[in-house]
């Protein structure tokens, strides 16, 4: 049998320990999504028809989920001037229909903004930790 020995330091464990207590795991994720959203209503401007789809885009607050995961979301609400739900259409442009061709947005609006949510969730991280 294998044996393995792991020596951590320290403040290691005391650093892990941050996530088990408090509101930091939340303040993290809360800080990065307005970045998200905007990353996304800037994609959508190549899509731009009405406006509507674009003003949709809301982020909710983190929390956490049954299972205690922390979990943020950026999403389509309400529906536009027709009665169709900004969800729909944000399907619809991103995985197409019978109608349209995909325009996947999603994928460029993460990559293009990637950096900066990780960059500020740091700065959080530190600043709450004390670097």
């Amino acid at each position: 049998m294998a044996n393995f020995e792991f020596d951590f330091p320290k403040d290691f464990l005391k650093e892990l320990d941050i996530f088990s207590r408090g509101d930091l795991p939340e303040k993290m994720i809360n800080a990065g999504l307005p970045i998200y959203q905007k990353s996304i209503q800037n994609e959508l401007i190549l899509h731009r028809q009405s406006g509507a789809l674009i003003n949709s885009v809301k982020s909710t607050k983190a929390k956490a989920s049954r299972n205690n995961a922390i979990i943020g979301n950026v999403i389509f609400k309400g529906y536009d001037a027709d009665g169709t739900p900004n969800v729909l259409k944000a399907m619809a442009l991103q995985y197409g229909n019978y109608k349209q061709e995909a325009s996947p947005f999603m994928e460029a609006a993460t990559r293009k903004c990637e950096d900066q949510v990780i960059e500020t969730m740091q700065e959080v991280f530190n600043t709450e930790v004390g670097e």
